[in-house]
């Protein structure tokens, strides 16, 4: 007889079998977390959660005094008058004073683009490449970290 139930070994809810994933290197055929469980862990190492990890929240309070004051652009020069002076910070830039792939830099923007704490926007350049420009929304970043730290807080 097959069993109808499991357990899931994350959550340790028991739930009918066919909320679990087929593993066929496992005895019973069946997954050892449910796929609810599975589709949560998979979020969040993609970075698809909306809690931002320490170093998420350290890289985007870092360059929020990159924030070109008259675009809001991240930029090299955030003093400068104009957009002129407004030299956008890269990707590579970012990936390379933190110390983490482009593509982790990559997908860690996308994050914060899906969160309303910047816009990105994807522009050709003289060199026939194209550049990542990351506009900062100062009062979204500040209302996301700090408010919500003040909100956990509270609750504790």
């Amino acid at each position: 007889m097959i069993k109808s139930v499991k357990r899931c070994s994350k959550c340790g809810e028991t739930k009918d079998t066919n909320k679990f994933a087929i593993n066929n290197a496992m005895k019973d055929k069946l997954s050892i977390h449910c796929k609810r469980c599975m589709a949560e862990a998979t979020r969040k190492s993609r970075g698809l959660d909306d809690e931002l990890t320490t170093k998420e929240q350290s890289i985007l309070l870092k360059y929020l005094p990159y924030a070109h004051e008259g675009t809001q652009i991240l930029s090299k020069k955030p003093d400068g008058l104009g957009k002129e002076d407004s030299i956008p910070l890269t990707l590579a830039d970012i990936s390379r004073d933190n110390d983490i792939t482009y593509t982790q830099a990559q997908q860690m923007l996308y994050k914060f683009t899906r969160l309303n704490l910047v816009t990105m926007i994807i522009q050709s350049n003289n060199d026939g490449g194209v550049d990542t420009l990351v506009y900062y929304k100062k009062d979204n970043v500040i209302n996301h970290v700090f408010h919500k730290k003040d909100e956990a807080n509270a609750k504790a």
